[in-house]
């Protein structure tokens, strides 16, 4: 596996930095990052926090030139972005941080482009993956694969369903489900991206967009019951899977 590009946030964002360190620990070489400014977003977002507040003391980028590796600030689909994938001609690419990358993106690389999604697809695309689990009763989970130009597709490398306990809280789950996609990108690194098998995530299941106000206000609520009937679900989920 040769030329490896992260996509990550300009700014402290934990899962660009926390995959950033664990890829350093595996003393890779040609490594290269793109980090994507930080910018007004022109879609709805949900507003009812499921995730803990952290703050971040460094931006990926500062941390990518302490590590040496080479890497510029540019939106993962400008001129200058692609120019840079162009030089580098990478194999893989991984997804830590990144909104929609376009198809050209995609052309640049050999291999292909991974994504750690945080719940299972086909079934639960796009935004909310968390609160949109809860809501229709579908389990969590993490599933890694190579994109294609859809939202949530592609080639499917991964997929692992998330165990809840009786204590956890709705934060513990966001947490544990983050971790589940470090997890994966650890499995790859083991494995020096020796991906022998995929399968496809083509399906006519759209992609979803921010929960309703009416479900976002009740998500604790429902949670609660939704935890009472997890491990229900996950059986009737694994019975016809």
């Amino acid at each position: 596996m040769n030329n490896l590009i992260l996509f990550v946030y300009n700014f402290p964002h934990k899962k660009s930095l926390k995959g950033m360190q664990l890829i350093k620990s595996f003393g890779l070489n040609d490594i290269s990052v793109v980090a994507a400014p930080k910018k007004k977003l022109n879609f709805k977002q949900s507003k009812i926090r499921v995730s803990i507040r952290e703050e971040e003391l460094i931006n990926p980028f500062e941390l990518a030139l302490q590590y040496g590796w080479k890497a510029i600030v540019a939106d993962h689909n400008s001129k200058e972005a692609l120019q840079f994938y162009n030089e580098i001609k990478p194999d893989y690419g991984i997804i830590l941080g990144s909104r929609i990358l376009s198809q050209e993106v995609i052309n640049n690389f050999n291999k292909g482009i991974i994504n750690f999604h945080p719940g299972i697809l086909p079934e639960n695309r796009g935004l909310d993956n968390l609160k949109w689990a809860i809501y229709r009763n579908i389990p969590q989970g993490v599933t890694t694969h190579i994109i294609d130009k859809n939202i949530d597709a592609g080639e499917m490398i991964f997929k692992d369903l998330l165990e809840i306990n009786e204590d956890d809280t709705i934060f513990d789950v966001d947490s544990k489900l983050l971790n589940l996609q470090f997890k994966h990108l650890k499995n790859l690194l083991d494995n020096n991206f020796d991906i022998r098998k995929t399968s496809s995530l083509k399906s006519d299941i759209k992609s979803q967009k921010a929960v309703t106000d009416e479900i976002d206000r009740n998500i604790y609520d429902n949670f609660d019951k939704y935890k009472k009937t997890y491990s229900k679900i996950l059986r009737n989920y694994k019975s016809i899977n």
